[in-house]
């Protein structure tokens, strides 16, 4: 079958040139170059002149620029060295300050002050700057300013960002300048910003005439950041002039073209004499020759073009005669992996699955298409393509009717969109990844919120009950409620911590932990949990890894997924299957040891949907659930820096995977240290710190009972009162880790800056290393984890009284 598009149907028999054309060529040519000549010469001058008018400008506008912001950097320079802590607390004089130097180098968008917690707090002027004054800068929606002020935190020169988008609308570069305390601290940030539309005007009407240039200043990557005249692409104009400039280290393009008013100047009487008289003269001679050859021209021209765009063309092309491939591009034979002439004379389903995403066949689809197409003239579809070999391809189809030789035809344009569809599946999951992780990090924020207002009640709950229960002369009847109502509230404390697990903040006694030991030690607890018509199968690995984690907390992640398992079996016969194996992760190019316990049970399995909210607090398919053991066991493998992954379906069983970082198991070295006797507490000055009165009141009671005297404080700022008005009275401080105005850390930190020697006990319902961490170098004398008994508290105590005593004596 010929090659539809052949040249050689379009060619015509070659026409003898006569002297007579030859001779009207030439003399078109002579005369025409004569006339011209003269008129390139006088037009080569104007161009001359008008560049060279163009590179002066253009490398004074270039300095000019760099110079104008460099001043002005030195604004955000001066302030950072000048600056004093009056500076703040008096705004009106950082404004005065700043509004000063602004006069003197004029044309910034504004000079504002940072604080810490990235807050702009003073803006100069207000005026125009309304949107960035109390701005967080956490939130800034260019990442390039978190970058900037990051970097700026850790170093003393000044930071920049690259061009923005500015909280006041136009595009900019924002400049940092941290600035320290005398102590060290960082104290805050001189923020200097400016908008490039404001610099680039004010300098272009310093240098240049108005209306004369063409001005456009755009980023490395093409962007442009700033034009004069939106109308005109000063990259393209003629006679452009291109410097590159350095704006605060940002690199900058910057384009220089004439504007309509000096290229007018190009355009005088000669420009239009010259060529008329050169092109009449020339065409009277030969006109009626050269229409001849420059249709001839035409026709070639035409061939030659859609034969290239036929053969070179990026996406795959068709010629179908009724439902038959009759021609094809070598794309096409690329597309497919076959040869050209395996299409040709084929038929569109041969290369198509047996049915389409909709459902119908592809023979009968193709059909319908190939109507549509004839009928409409013009018809684009999706569809679905397999190679030779097998391969699916996602693709897009365009069918053009043509008429040619009286028959209708249809050329179809086949583009690959097989990676475009895989990058959007990708993505769609990626965002709903993403969208998993933020509401699963909500709920964390929310469960741990609430454990931590329910361990103060609990607090109140289980102290007035050990009071009462330590009571001489109770009846047995009430000493009988008393004790139910301490087993209710320690019941309760540990709902709590499941709920401050899940947001990964639960009491944890972390150490290294052989996993299959709290495996077999919990063998016994887990038979009887799942019941006789279940096997529980052990493939525990040998000479395996310990992981860094909390053993009480581990054989909770054991049980609820043993008994998740079993639930999921329920009254029919079954197998939980528990294996354990070392594992290698390769994290940052280095190979890294895990852990892996996997416990797979041959139950229902679970839908997409439930295994989506799967980890969710409160989130529970059983009747009788309260939906916080799967939630828990993810805060716990989250706290302890693991990963989770669960494989199901319905019908086919569950298996889920946890993987811990491993560990070094850590060596007995046997009890050579000598630990310090207890020590009584009777007598001694206790400062009870916490925002709650139910928990002071009771608190005061439990250390009255100890034999103490105890003194209360509601605040930070009282605690410190008292301290200082009974300074070397009180031998100990009980300190709330979270209270309003004043939070635990802050006190803390206060109290040993007055008085190092006194003893600090932090008490706190999250975890001691997560509280402990937020309390400095220097570390309280000791931890109380909150909801506590009478015992916990006077073991805590006398631990920290002998320690000191031990360490009065060693000095």
């Amino acid at each position: 079958m010929g090659n539809f598009l052949d040249t050689r149907e379009f060619s015509a028999p070659q026409q003898n040139r006569s002297r007579a054309i030859v001779l009207a060529c030439s003399s078109f040519v002579a005369v025409f170059l004569l006339v011209m000549s003269i008129w390139l010469l006088e037009r080569s001058h104007q161009c001359s002149t008008l560049e060279r008018r163009l590179q002066i400008n253009a490398d004074r506008l270039a300095a000019h620029m760099e110079s104008w912001f460099t001043d002005r950097l030195n604004i955000v320079e001066q302030m950072a060295r000048l600056w004093r802590p009056e500076l703040v607390e008096d705004p009106d004089m950082f404004r005065h300050e700043v509004t000063a130097l602004m006069q003197v180098f004029p044309g910034m968008q504004a000079v504002n002050w940072i604080d810490p917690s990235w807050t702009i707090r003073i803006t100069v002027p207000e005026e125009g700057n309304e949107p960035a004054l109390g701005a967080d800068l956490h939130r800034h929606p260019e990442a390039e300013v978190q970058n900037a002020l990051s970097r700026a935190a850790k170093t003393s020169g000044i930071t920049r960002s690259r061009t923005i988008r500015l909280l006041q609308g136009p595009r900019g570069i924002a400049t940092y300048r941290r600035v320290l305390t005398k102590e060290g601290r960082i104290a805050g940030f001189i923020n200097g910003v400016f908008a490039i539309e404001k610099m680039a005007e004010k300098c272009l009407k310093k240098l240049l005439p108005e209306n004369a240039f063409v001005v456009e200043l755009r980023e490395s990557n093409g962007t442009v950041v700033y034009s004069n005249d939106t109308s005109k692409n000063a990259a393209g104009m003629p006679f452009v002039q291109k410097r590159s400039i350095m704006i605060a280290d940002v690199p900058l393009q910057l384009f220089l073209g004439p504007a309509d008013e000096l290229l007018s100047t190009l355009s005088g009487i000669a420009n239009v004499v010259y060529p008329a008289v050169g092109a009449v003269l020339a065409c009277l001679f030969a006109w009626l020759t050269w229409m001849l050859v420059l249709r001839r021209q035409r026709l070639e021209a035409s061939e030659a073009r859609y034969r290239a765009l036929f053969t070179m063309a990026g996406d795959a092309i068709f010629l179908l005669e009724g439902d038959v491939f009759i021609d094809c591009n070598s794309k096409a034979a690329e597309l497919f992996r076959c040869d050209k002439r395996d299409i040709i004379g084929s038929t569109p389903w041969r290369f198509s699955p047996e049915r389409q995403p909709g459902g119908k066949t592809s023979e009968e689809l193709a059909k319908d298409m190939i109507r549509r197409a004839h009928e409409q003239g013009l018809h684009r579809f999706e569809w679905v393509h397999t190679t030779l070999d097998g391969k699916r391809l996602d693709t897009e189809v365009t069918l053009n009717r043509l008429h040619f030789g009286g028959k209708d035809y249809l050329l179809a344009l086949v583009r690959d969109t097989t990676a475009r569809k895989e990058a959007e599946r990708r993505e769609r999951r990626l965002e709903q990844q993403i969208q998993q992780a933020q509401k699963l990090e909500s709920l964390g924020v929310l469960a741990g919120g609430i454990a931590h207002d329910f361990n103060n009640l609990l607090a109140v709950i289980l102290g007035n009950s050990d009071l009462a229960l330590n009571t001489s002369g109770i009846e047995p009847e009430m000493k009988q409620s008393l004790q139910e109502i301490r087993t209710a509230a320690l019941q309760a404390a540990e709902l709590t911590n499941q709920m401050l697990a899940y947001a990964g903040r639960g009491h944890l006694v972390v150490e290294p932990v052989d996993v299959n030991t709290v495996i077999r030690g919990s063998l016994r607890l887990m038979r009887a949990s799942v019941g006789k018509h279940i096997s529980l199968e052990l493939d525990l690995a040998k000479d395996i890894r310990h992981v860094l984690g909390d053993r009480t907390q581990l054989r909770q992640v054991l049980m609820n997924l043993v008994v998740n398992a079993a639930e999921a079996i329920g009254d029919r016969p079954g197998t939980i299957t528990i294996r354990t194996a070392t594992t290698t992760n390769n994290q940052n190019g280095a190979e890294q040891p895990r852990v892996l316990l996997e416990v797979r049970d041959t139950g229902c399995g679970m839908s997409d949907e439930v295994r989506q909210r799967l980890f969710e607090p409160f989130f529970t398919t059983k009747f009788a659930g309260r939906g916080l053991g799967m939630a828990a066991v993810a805060g716990i493998v989250r706290g302890l820096q693991g990963q989770i992954e669960v494989e199901s379906g319905l019908g086919e069983g569950t298996t889920v995977r946890v993987w811990l970082p491993a560990t070094e198991p850590q060596h007995d070295k046997g009890a050579t240290d000598r630990k310090p006797q207890p020590r009584e507490v009777i007598g001694k000055t206790v400062l009870l710190v916490d925002d709650e009165t139910f928990v002071r009141e009771v608190g005061k009671k439990m250390l009255e009972r100890l034999g103490m005297e105890v003194m209360l404080a509601e605040n930070g700022k009282r605690a410190l009162e008292l301290i200082e008005a009974n300074r070397g009275r009180i031998d100990l401080v009980l300190l709330d880790m979270t209270m309003p105005q004043m939070p635990g850390p802050e006190v803390y930190s206060r109290i040993i800056a007055s008085d190092p020697a006194l003893p600090v006990v932090l008490c706190s319902g999250f975890t001691e290393k997560e509280s402990m961490l937020r309390m400095g170098e220097k570390q309280p004398a000791a931890f109380l984890h909150k909801p506590f008994d009478l015992a916990m508290l006077k073991d805590v105590l006398q631990k920290v009284f002998s320690s000191q005593a031990q360490e009065e004596q060693a000095e």
